[in-house]
């Protein structure tokens, strides 16, 4: 029995290595559980009983248990690679096989279905399109199909708006010029003229130019010769009867060079001339190149240069009178009597020299303005130009006038353009135009020579006529501001409604505005073109036409007439109007004896006009005022009978200025904008303004801690179209505004606070048009909240719950809508509970089901079946199946695995006992059979 006894404890442990060596072998098998041999001894049995002293027979492997203790978990990147933190394997089926397992190594297969590395299916509970779990284990399977979008249905915000802000709105007024001379018809002529002074003729030519000195120049040219040592000589050189007196002088001149030519004469003459203060210079006559030349320095003076006046000259040692003269060029000197002079260049007869007397012809009169409002004076016109004609004189006189600043200017006769005429610059004054003081006291001019290159007629101005003017007085009004202050505004007489509107619309008048427009009416029965040649013309812009449809054609249809249109009313009458306030004149240019027009403004009675007596008429405009809040107009001057009517509180209209305007950020206190969806998936950017209400304590109406909210989808107007209005504008868009309500302590005031529901939204494309998505329902055809689900139009619903009013600045606290475009799936993400969500690129996420885990009674009754699985057997029990960290089920960490729970120390440690039992027992063998031998051999 011995050996039996040792073959038992061999074969013990040799199980006992097999079993430690798949622990090792797995050390490294993710989801593995080790496994432990489990001995019992072996005693003989007997029927009539054993002794207590009974020995034992060996060994038996009573039991392989298997260790499920938590192994190490190991983080990866794989979202589908799972592990069980606390008890529970997951649930595998293969075509209806059920296993199990702790090792979450998956992935999926052709079909989205999650499977493990066997092939089986991991088994969970699938849930629906909205993300509900069915509680029906089945194969989990991941629908990788894009997301279909889902359109905007509800806006949660939560904002701060900043108690601290002021009302934006304030309540203006306005009032119209209303006073008697409002658009009442004014005949006259069509334009303002000016004062005018004719001339007879054209211009007498004469050169005004003309500025010569007196001068002396010798005839010949000059002959050399050598005046140096003993051969020089002298002779003196006067001038007398210039009107610089310091210039009248006689100078010694003394020749001691030797001259040879021209410019040597001139530099030994001018070492002696240029030493003194005389008024005499020598130079190469410009006119007789060669020829020696004194001349006087001042031009235009009847000076007279002298050579030799006293018979001074003084010939050096083998010179001779003669040799000098012919130095000079035959100049003659003294030789007894005076010599040459510029007045008698040859005293004695001869023709050696030539003379002239300085001469000037330049002249000048005295052109004067009076009588006009601006621009009077008087100014010296100096004529020194060669006038040949009247654009000549024109530019002559203009030198001076130009600059002057009187209100004068020149310019050919429009009648006779070979003729000057003097003319006022500023029409429509009888001012007065005179010339005199006419001065010609220079020697080479006359004051005929004056007169005839003016050629003045009768000298009398023709008086300027102003054109037909609105009739408007000069005004004064004082604006009167709500501190106190007070600005006097003033208006010049026959100012335009659009130029008094621009006085008053300017930055020095700080709170008022104004518009303009003028009417003028040609009624049907006044119109007269018995000739059928009438012609009429409208701000000075000639008209085409024989009736008055012809004419209202023109008048919009002619350039030229800027912001002039007209129509012809329903009595046939011509309605001419000016968008802008500035006057209307319509004068007849055209036509015969008995032809006219009536011409009415908007009060007053008509105005006839002819080819003759009254050929213009014009009409002003009316002026609209717009005043900021407490702003009023006083104390008109002259009142009533001018532009203003009555100015007294009851003649304002009230009416709130800015207001709401959601392209001007100044007309709201705050704005936010979050993108929501259509029901094709389409981003559009809906944008909620936010308005302070204004409050008044003497307005019961008013309320505090009170604003609007305005909304806008991509710039567009989202409220309910207003079925009061006329057709088409009774399907329109209007604007969507909400009252918002706060409490007293900042706290949202649900009750007072409107609903908000946006049902009038008609998604459009890029071009403005409809897309195609689902349009909305208004509220008459049934629109309501809360918005049906599923939704059926582009209905969505605003939230402000936990909106507040403090006294710090704006804040978007929160924002969230239910809305988004389609989507491909770009990831899973698993949770503890083993929820598996996927991930879509449009940032949503969607429940796909549930992992199931499953436990059992008795774990250690659990078949293992290859591949980290297990199947159940009777004495594991039936497995208990739920989500993940229910009961006593524990939790799934996703991106990681469950390692094997091997020790590889103890398992070693472990392999070196089995070794030690193996060998002790083949050592029991040997011993035994050594005994045997020993018996044998006895």
């Amino acid at each position: 029995m011995t050996f039996n006894t040792a073959l038992s404890g061999l074969s013990a442990a040799s199980a006992d290595l097999r079993i430690t060596g798949n622990n090792i072998a797995n050390a490294s098998t993710v989801g593995f559980k080790s496994s432990r041999a489990e001995f019992a001894d072996v005693y003989a049995s007997s029927l009539l009983g054993s002794g207590t002293n009974q020995i034992g027979s060996g060994v038996k492997l009573a039991n392989v248990a298997q260790q499920f203790d938590q192994g190490t978990i190991s983080f990866t990147d794989n979202a589908l690679d799972l592990a069980i933190d606390g008890s529970g394997f997951f649930v595998l089926s293969d075509q209806g096989a059920r296993s199990y397992t702790r090792a979450g190594m998956f992935g999926l297969d052709d079909q989205g279905y999650i499977t493990a590395a066997s092939g089986g299916r991991i088994q969970g509970f699938q849930a629906n399109a909205n993300g509900n779990l069915s509680g029906i284990l089945s194969d989990l399977r991941v629908q990788t199909s894009n997301l279909a979008p889902s359109r905007t249905t509800l806006v949660d915000a939560t904002v701060n708006l900043d108690a601290r802000e002021e009302a934006l709105v304030r309540v203006g007024s306005t009032i119209g010029t209303e006073g008697s001379s409002i658009g009442v018809a004014q005949a006259g002529i069509g334009a303002p003229t000016e004062s005018i002074l004719e001339t007879a003729g054209p211009p007498t030519p004469f050169d005004f130019s003309v500025d010569q000195p007196s001068s002396l120049t010798g005839n010949n040219a000059i002959v050399g010769f050598d005046f140096r040592g003993t051969a020089a000589s002298t002779f003196e050189v006067q001038l007398s009867g210039a009107s610089n007196a310091s210039e009248n002088q006689t100078v010694t001149i003394t020749l001691d060079s030797n001259i040879t030519s021209l410019q040597g004469l001139i530099d030994d003459i001018r070492d002696d001339l240029t030493s003194s203060a005389i008024g005499i210079d020598v130079r190469e006559n410009p006119n007789q190149l060669g020829r020696l030349e004194f001349y006087a320095t001042s031009g235009g003076e009847a000076s007279l240069v002298s050579i030799d006046p006293s018979d001074n000259a003084v010939p050096g040692t083998g010179v001779t009178l003669a040799d000098m003269e012919a130095v000079l060029g035959g100049i003659s000197l003294g030789a007894g009597g005076g010599g040459s002079t510029s007045a008698v260049p040859n005293p004695y007869g001869g023709t050696g020299a030539t003379g002239q007397v300085g001469d000037r012809s330049s002249a000048s009169f005295e052109l004067t303005l009076s009588g006009a409002s601006s621009g009077n004076g008087t100014v010296t016109i100096n004529l020194g130009s060669d006038v040949q004609d009247v654009d000549d004189l024109i530019a002559d006189i203009r030198d001076d006038l130009a600059p002057s600043g009187i209100g004068v200017d020149v310019r050919r006769n429009p009648a006779s353009p070979d003729r000057l005429e003097f003319y006022a610059t500023q029409e429509g004054e009888p001012s007065l135009i005179t010339i005199g003081n006419i001065d010609a006291s220079n020697v080479g001019v006359a004051e005929d020579d004056v007169i005839d290159a003016l050629n003045l007629a009768t000298g009398v101005t023709v008086a300027g006529e102003p054109g037909v003017g609105n009739g408007y007085q000069a005004q004064t009004v004082d604006v009167v501001y709500p501190d106190g202050t007070v600005r006097s505004v003033g208006t010049s007489a026959n100012a335009s409604a659009a130029e008094i509107a621009g006085v008053f619309g300017s930055s020095a008048v700080e709170g008022v505005s104004a518009t303009a427009s003028t009417t003028a009416t040609i009624s049907a029965g006044g119109y007269n073109n018995a000739s059928g040649t009438l012609a009429l013309s409208v701000n000075g812009v000639s008209l085409t036409g024989a009736t008055l449809a012809a004419l209202n054609d023109a008048i919009n249809n002619t350039p030229g007439l800027g912001t002039v249109s007209s129509e012809i009313d329903a009595g046939g009458n011509l309605v001419i109007t000016d968008q802008i306030g500035n006057d209307i004149v319509v004068q007849v240019v055209g036509g015969a004896g008995g032809d006219s027009v009536d011409v009415l403004g908007t009060q007053g009675l008509p105005v006839t006009l002819d080819t003759t007596t009254n050929p213009a008429a014009a009409v002003g405009g009316r002026v609209e005022f717009t005043l900021d809040e407490g702003i009023s107009l006083a104390n008109a001057a002259p009142a009533g009978s001018n532009l203003f009517g009555s100015l007294a509180p009851g003649a304002y209209t009230t009416f709130e200025q800015n207001t709401f305007d959601p392209d001007n950020p100044d007309t709201y206190n705050a704005a936010t904008s979050s993108t929501i969806y259509d029901s094709l998936g389409n981003p559009h950017v809906m944008t909620m303004y936010f308005v302070k209400d204004r409050f008044d304590v003497n307005d019961p109406a008013s309320l505090q801690n009170s604003w609007t909210m305005h909304v806008t989808v991509d710039g567009q107007e989202v409220g309910d179209p207003d079925p009061n209005l006329p057709p088409p504008q009774d399907t329109a868009p209007t604007r969507a505004s909400f009252a918002v309500r706060f409490n007293e302590d900042g706290t949202l005031d649900s009750a007072a606070t409107d609903p908000v529901l946006i049902s009038n939204w008609t998604p459009l494309d890029a071009n403005g048009v409809p897309n195609g998505a689902d349009g909305p329902l208004p509220q008459l055809l049934g629109g309501s909240l809360p918005v049906a689900d599923p939704p059926v139009s582009s209905n969505f619903q605003i939230r402000l719950g936990e909106s507040t009013q403090f006294g710090t600045g704006f804040a978007l606290n929160a924002v969230d809508q239910n809305g988004y475009t389609s989507g491909e799936l770009s990831g899973l993400a698993i949770n503890e509970e083993g929820l598996v969500d996927a991930r879509f690129t449009n940032g949503q996420s969607l429940t796909l089901g549930q992992i199931a885990l499953a436990d059992f009674s008795n774990v250690q009754g659990l078949k293992p079946v290859g591949d980290t699985g297990w199947v159940e057997t009777r004495d594991s029990g039936q497995p208990v199946i739920a989500g993940a960290s229910s009961g006593s089920l524990g939790a799934i960490t996703s991106g990681a695995l469950e390692d094997s729970n091997v020790d590889l120390s103890e398992q070693l440690v472990q392999l070196l006992i089995a070794q030690r039992n193996f060998q002790a027992n083949a050592r029991t063998i040997s011993t035994s059979d050594e005994i045997t031998q020993t018996i044998i051999n006895l």
